[in-house]
């Protein structure tokens, strides 16, 4: 049975759950540690989950209004493919049932070095009933394709929320 635990410095396996924030992220992609650690609250949980007392992943979302934005979901590099993700997910749907999600990965672009990844990123949340919004951006040298589930999802209503938790930096994001 899977289990979850809001993070904390007091972790139990804290170093692990950082290594594998940095090793699952680009640098492009990721907030470091100690800022996104330290601007956790009550709208912005970070959360490690374990099977059996072992390690499997975690994620970080943001809340606003009634949107939930997933921000980063990690499973352990030896436990991929084996349905944690999707039980990962199954629980954060579980626990905000009524809320629509928000997710934004790296566009399949056929030019992209990493291009069978990101459609196998994409692959793995279409089957777990995510949906594309439509929606495309570009920030930080990247371009995103937004995908919900459990309701639609603006471009108004997840620009809202960016502009909340990352403050003016996310006016710089470049719609189309």
């Amino acid at each position: 049975m899977m289990k979850t635990i809001n993070i904390t410095k007091q972790t139990k396996d804290i170093e692990e759950v950082i290594k594998l924030y940095n090793n699952s992220f680009p640098f492009d992609e990721r907030i470091p540690w100690e800022r996104l650690y330290h601007s956790l609250a009550d709208d912005r949980i970070m959360q490690a989950y374990y099977e059996e007392d072992r390690l499997i992943g975690l994620t970080c979302v943001f809340l606003h209004e009634n949107l939930i934005y997933l921000s980063y979901l990690a499973i352990i590099p030896a436990l991929r493919n084996h349905g944690y993700g999707s039980k990962v997910l199954k629980h954060l749907q579980d626990e905000y049932p009524d809320h629509p999600f928000v997710i934004d990965i790296e566009e399949a672009l056929p030019e992209a070095d990493n291009y069978e990844e990101r459609v196998r990123r994409r692959n793995f949340y279409i089957h777990n009933g995510y949906q594309s919004t439509g929606i495309f951006y570009h920030f930080y040298h990247v371009d995103y394709e937004l995908l919900s589930h459990n309701g639609l999802v603006t471009k108004k209503m997840f620009h809202n929320l960016i502009r909340k938790h990352w403050g003016p930096i996310a006016e710089s994001a470049i719609y189309r």
